[in-house]
């Protein structure tokens, strides 16, 4: 079977999704709220000052069509707490500390801003670019881990696993994308850069801290690399997460937790999440998914890698420590779990990393045993080096 991945077709194939998704999101941004904050967070870095940080948010809000609604008193979107941060500078200042902790990405736009950016078109250009990234990183594990059908198979995955919606946000989501997918890459190659790059994540988003863990215990248990380089790499990335929730004031699970599901007026709520509250919020979580298409498709693909990988781990339960695609998938669905019962909300940006790391890991997983000509001619497998 001839095949075109390795050459430069296959990299344009990959470069013209990519380029789709970044000028999708350059070009049709979705302007979510947290915009205000993230700005909000890149200006005090700027002036201290809440008057003038207030000040100096609205007025780069203002300059921007798409955000402009976020600064009227007429706002069809307006929330008690939207008001008061609004016309109270103090009350501003206060939400900024469920933001600041996104410590990469706010430093991002900062210096993207420096350098003459329109600080609200960096907020989404680093997302768009992102995601750009995304694909090549895709492009490198497809043409050396799958098949002829399934490489041209893995950029319809992306977009339909949500993709586009994450470069189009004003988030670290896309960021976030990056770096865990140049994780998984690093992973099934067993390259060591892998334990440089993992204390890096928690600075994008401290949530991912849960894949920090979950990979180093694959690390360390597989035996595919020294536990101690592991352990080292495991404990900067824990030292790194308390400095991030020390420096940034991180306000703690119970308080954004009761902020998200519970009461969003006053500003800055009490922190008594009942079993009730929680409940209610986890049920809504789950409802959210069965309306969400990007989730449902995940939720599928879980239960599909679940039936395919089943079986063969009943017949060699090594495959769970020595097989990297079969840890992968193991890690992408429990981060996953555990996200949704920390935090059930069913948005699709904190999910598409995890969601396409599992499809590419089942791909390279079936691309392997493929005897039916889908997949490369016997002996061209990759071999993962140890």
């Amino acid at each position: 079977m001839t095949t075109y991945k390795s050459g430069i077709f296959g990299l344009l194939y990959y470069a013209f999704f990519g380029l789709a998704a970044l000028f999708s999101g350059l070009l049709r941004p979705e302007f979510n709220w947290d915009i205000v904050p993230y700005v909000g967070c890149v200006q005090s870095l700027r002036t201290a000052d809440p008057h003038e940080l207030h000040s100096s948010t609205y007025a780069e809000l203002r300059s921007v069509a798409g955000t402009r609604h976020y600064t009227a008193p007429d706002d069809p979107f307006d929330t008690p707490s939207r008001k008061a941060v609004r016309s109270d500078p103090d009350e501003f200042v206060k939400i900024l500390s469920f933001y600041r902790f996104h410590a990469a990405y706010i430093l991002l736009i900062a210096a993207l801003a420096h350098a003459g950016m329109d600080v609200v078109f960096a907020t989404y250009f680093v997302s768009a670019v992102s995601v750009l990234v995304s694909f090549f990183i895709l492009y490198a594990i497809a043409r050396r881990y799958l098949g002829n059908g399934y490489f041209y198979l893995v950029p319809f995955l992306a977009l339909a696993l949500g993709t586009v919606v994450v470069a189009r946000l004003s988030t670290p989501d896309g960021l976030a994308l990056m770096f865990l997918l140049a994780c998984a890459c690093l992973f099934l190659g067993n390259n060591r850069t892998l334990l440089f790059l993992l204390p890096f994540l928690v600075t994008v988003r401290i949530d991912l801290m849960i894949i920090v863990l979950l990979t180093c215990l694959s690390l360390t248990f597989g035996g595919r690399m020294k536990k101690w380089p592991v352990a080292v790499s495991f404990m900067s990335s824990l030292v790194i997460y308390f400095f991030v929730r020390w420096y940034f004031a991180f306000p703690g699970w119970k308080r954004v937790f009761y902020f998200q599901f519970i009461d969003k007026s006053p500003v800055i709520p009490g922190e008594n999440v009942g079993i009730h509250e929680y409940i209610r919020a986890l049920l809504g979580g789950f409802w959210g998914i069965m309306n969400n298409p990007v989730l449902l498709a995940f939720a599928c693909i879980a239960v599909l890698a679940v039936i395919i990988v089943a079986p063969r781990l009943k017949d060699n339960p090594d495959l769970l420590l020595k097989e990297p695609p079969v840890q992968l998938m193991l890690i992408a669905l429990l981060s996953a779990a555990v996200h949704m019962l920390l935090f059930p909300l069913a948005a699709t940006r904190y999910f598409t990393g995890p969601a396409l790391i599992l499809a590419v890991s089942l791909l390279v997983l079936i691309s392997r045993e493929s005897k039916n000509g889908f997949s490369d001619p016997p002996g061209r497998h990759p071999v993962v080096e140890h």
